[in-house]
Protein backbone atom coordinates (compact mmCIF):
# COMPACT_ATOMS: atom_id res chain seq x y z
CA UNK A 1 0.00 0.00 0.00
CA UNK A 2 1.30 3.39 -0.99
CA UNK A 3 0.20 6.23 1.26
CA UNK A 4 1.38 9.34 3.04
CA UNK A 5 3.23 8.26 6.16
CA UNK A 6 5.54 10.06 8.56
CA UNK A 7 8.34 7.71 7.49
CA UNK A 8 7.92 8.72 3.82
CA UNK A 9 7.85 12.41 4.74
CA UNK A 10 11.03 12.13 6.82
CA UNK A 11 12.70 10.08 4.10
CA UNK A 12 11.97 12.79 1.54
CA UNK A 13 13.19 15.51 3.90
CA UNK A 14 16.28 13.59 5.04
CA UNK A 15 18.78 15.17 2.64
CA UNK A 16 17.47 18.64 3.45
CA UNK A 17 17.76 18.00 7.17
CA UNK A 18 21.31 16.70 6.69
CA UNK A 19 22.32 19.70 4.57
CA UNK A 20 20.79 22.14 7.05
CA UNK A 21 22.55 20.40 9.93
CA UNK A 22 25.89 20.65 8.13
CA UNK A 23 25.32 24.37 7.56
CA UNK A 24 24.51 24.94 11.23
CA UNK A 25 27.54 22.85 12.26
CA UNK A 26 29.76 24.96 10.01
CA UNK A 27 28.32 28.15 11.50
CA UNK A 28 29.01 26.86 15.00
CA UNK A 29 32.58 26.00 13.96
CA UNK A 30 32.99 29.49 12.43
CA UNK A 31 31.62 30.97 15.69
CA UNK A 32 28.68 32.61 13.89
CA UNK A 33 30.80 35.24 12.18
CA UNK A 34 28.45 37.73 10.57
CA UNK A 35 29.77 37.20 7.02
CA UNK A 36 29.20 33.45 7.26
CA UNK A 37 25.77 33.87 8.85
CA UNK A 38 24.72 36.13 5.97
CA UNK A 39 26.08 33.79 3.27
CA UNK A 40 24.63 30.64 4.85
CA UNK A 41 21.25 32.31 5.41
CA UNK A 42 21.00 33.24 1.72
CA UNK A 43 22.15 29.78 0.64
CA UNK A 44 19.78 28.06 3.10
CA UNK A 45 16.80 30.03 1.79
CA UNK A 46 17.66 29.13 -1.81
CA UNK A 47 18.19 25.51 -0.71
CA UNK A 48 14.93 25.35 1.28
CA UNK A 49 12.24 27.14 -0.75
CA UNK A 50 12.07 24.51 -3.55
CA UNK A 51 11.86 21.73 -0.96
CA UNK A 52 9.01 23.42 0.90
CA UNK A 53 7.17 24.00 -2.36
CA UNK A 54 7.59 20.44 -3.68
CA UNK A 55 6.80 18.83 -0.34
CA UNK A 56 3.60 20.89 -0.03
CA UNK A 57 2.57 20.26 -3.63
CA UNK A 58 3.13 16.51 -3.35
CA UNK A 59 1.25 16.34 -0.06
CA UNK A 60 -1.72 18.25 -1.46
CA UNK A 61 -1.78 16.04 -4.58
CA UNK A 62 -1.85 12.79 -2.61
CA UNK A 63 -3.69 13.83 0.55
CA UNK A 64 -6.24 11.17 1.44
CA UNK A 65 -5.16 8.77 -1.32
CA UNK A 66 -4.00 5.19 -0.93
CA UNK A 67 -2.65 3.22 -3.89
CA UNK A 68 -1.98 -0.44 -4.43
CA UNK A 69 0.08 -1.34 -7.49
CA UNK A 70 0.65 -4.82 -8.84
CA UNK A 71 1.17 -6.42 -12.24
CA UNK A 72 -2.59 -6.40 -12.90
CA UNK A 73 -3.12 -2.68 -12.35
CA UNK A 74 -3.65 0.09 -9.84
CA UNK A 75 -6.24 0.30 -7.10
CA UNK A 76 -6.94 3.77 -5.70
CA UNK A 77 -8.83 4.55 -2.52
CA UNK A 78 -9.85 8.21 -2.29
CA UNK A 79 -12.53 9.79 -0.15
CA UNK A 80 -13.86 6.37 0.78
CA UNK A 81 -14.32 5.34 -2.85
CA UNK A 82 -12.37 2.53 -4.47
CA UNK A 83 -11.33 2.67 -8.11
CA UNK A 84 -9.54 -0.07 -10.02
CA UNK A 85 -7.48 0.53 -13.16
CA UNK A 86 -6.37 -2.62 -14.98
CA UNK A 87 -3.01 -2.51 -16.75
CA UNK A 88 -4.68 -2.63 -20.16
CA UNK A 89 -6.64 0.53 -19.24
CA UNK A 90 -3.38 2.43 -18.73
CA UNK A 91 -1.90 4.26 -21.71
CA UNK A 92 1.53 5.17 -20.34
CA UNK A 93 3.53 6.27 -17.35
CA UNK A 94 5.70 9.37 -17.35
CA UNK A 95 8.35 9.35 -14.63
CA UNK A 96 9.71 12.78 -13.69
CA UNK A 97 13.02 12.30 -11.90
CA UNK A 98 16.41 13.97 -11.66
CA UNK A 99 19.24 12.24 -13.49
CA UNK A 100 21.26 12.58 -10.28
CA UNK A 101 18.85 10.17 -8.57
CA UNK A 102 19.87 7.29 -10.84
CA UNK A 103 22.11 4.56 -9.42
CA UNK A 104 25.23 6.24 -10.83
CA UNK A 105 24.23 9.79 -9.85
CA UNK A 106 24.92 11.93 -6.84
CA UNK A 107 22.18 14.38 -5.83
CA UNK A 108 23.50 17.84 -5.03
CA UNK A 109 20.31 19.54 -3.89
CA UNK A 110 17.54 18.38 -1.58
CA UNK A 111 14.89 19.16 -4.20
CA UNK A 112 16.30 16.36 -6.38
CA UNK A 113 14.94 13.81 -3.90
CA UNK A 114 11.41 14.79 -4.96
CA UNK A 115 10.13 12.93 -7.99
CA UNK A 116 6.86 11.46 -9.17
CA UNK A 117 5.08 9.42 -11.82
CA UNK A 118 2.13 10.55 -13.89
CA UNK A 119 0.03 7.52 -14.83
CA UNK A 120 -2.19 8.31 -17.81
CA UNK A 121 -5.22 6.14 -18.47
CA UNK A 122 -6.68 5.41 -21.90
CA UNK A 123 -9.51 7.83 -21.10
CA UNK A 124 -7.01 10.63 -20.39
CA UNK A 125 -7.36 10.58 -16.60
CA UNK A 126 -4.12 11.15 -14.68
CA UNK A 127 -2.99 9.50 -11.46
CA UNK A 128 -0.09 11.17 -9.66
CA UNK A 129 2.16 8.94 -7.55
CA UNK A 130 4.67 11.06 -5.64
CA UNK A 131 7.71 10.45 -3.51
CA UNK A 132 5.60 11.02 -0.39
CA UNK A 133 3.63 7.84 -1.11
CA UNK A 134 6.72 5.68 -1.53
CA UNK A 135 10.49 6.28 -1.69
CA UNK A 136 10.58 3.85 -4.65
CA UNK A 137 8.17 5.43 -7.15
CA UNK A 138 10.07 4.09 -10.16
CA UNK A 139 10.17 0.53 -8.82
CA UNK A 140 6.46 0.63 -7.98
CA UNK A 141 5.28 1.79 -11.42
CA UNK A 142 7.51 -0.75 -13.15
CA UNK A 143 5.34 -3.46 -11.60
CA UNK A 144 2.65 -2.61 -14.15
CA UNK A 145 3.12 -5.13 -16.96
CA UNK A 146 2.70 -3.93 -20.51
CA UNK A 147 2.52 -0.24 -19.65
CA UNK A 148 5.28 1.82 -21.30
CA UNK A 149 7.32 4.07 -19.02
CA UNK A 150 8.73 7.34 -20.36
CA UNK A 151 11.41 9.20 -18.47
CA UNK A 152 11.64 12.99 -18.15
CA UNK A 153 14.81 14.19 -16.42
CA UNK A 154 14.48 17.34 -14.34
CA UNK A 155 16.06 18.61 -11.14
CA UNK A 156 12.83 20.39 -10.12
CA UNK A 157 9.93 17.96 -10.58
CA UNK A 158 6.82 20.01 -9.91
CA UNK A 159 3.52 18.31 -10.69
CA UNK A 160 2.08 21.40 -12.40
CA UNK A 161 4.94 21.39 -14.93
CA UNK A 162 4.29 18.60 -17.43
Amino acid sequence: MLKNTLKNHLSALGFHILGSSLMVGTLIYMEFQSDFVFIFTIFWIIYTIPVIYLHSEYYLNNRGEIYKIDSNGITLWKSGAKQKYRSKELDRIILYKSANMDAWGFPLLAMEFYYYARVITNSGEELIITRLLTPEVEKEVQKLEGVPVERVKRAFCAVFWK
